[in-house]
């Protein structure tokens, strides 16, 4: 049996449970990278995801297939997050830099809105 094919089977008997152990693996994956979280988060994130990769791979029918399905999830999330990286830079969005106040010449000046009376209703005459 071929790589691929090993693949091919290890998808195609896949479980509820598998499926359930293949996404908390990446939703932790993706937590471990995220710097939205505090180091001890992201630390639990990696152990989870670890034991969820872990507990994956040990309930696909061939350890290699689950391995390979895991290496192909995690360069999947490993590219969108590099896609996400290289449409920042070029849009030169940067997350970390902080608003700078507008200066004096270059406030604008909004007015007010002011309050509008209702219409007068309008008295039509007819000859």
């Amino acid at each position: 049996m071929s790589a691929s094919e090993s693949v091919r089977a290890s998808l195609g008997a896949i479980d509820f449970v598998q499926l359930v152990l293949l996404f908390a693996a990446l939703c932790a994956y993706v937590l471990t990278l995220s710097q939205a979280f505090s180091v001890r988060v992201r630390g639990a994130a990696a152990v989870a995801a670890l034991l969820a990769a872990a507990g994956f791979s040990a309930l696909t029918p061939s350890l290699a297939g689950g391995v390979v399905v895991l290496a192909f999830a995690v360069s999947a999330v490993a590219v969108f997050a590099a896609t996400v990286w290289l449409i920042a830079a070029l849009l030169r969005l940067d997350a970390s830099a902080r608003p700078e106040p507008l200066g004096e010449r270059e406030e604008i000046a909004v007015r007010a809105p002011q309050a509008r009376l209702p219409a007068a209703p309008a008295v039509v005459r007819s000859s």
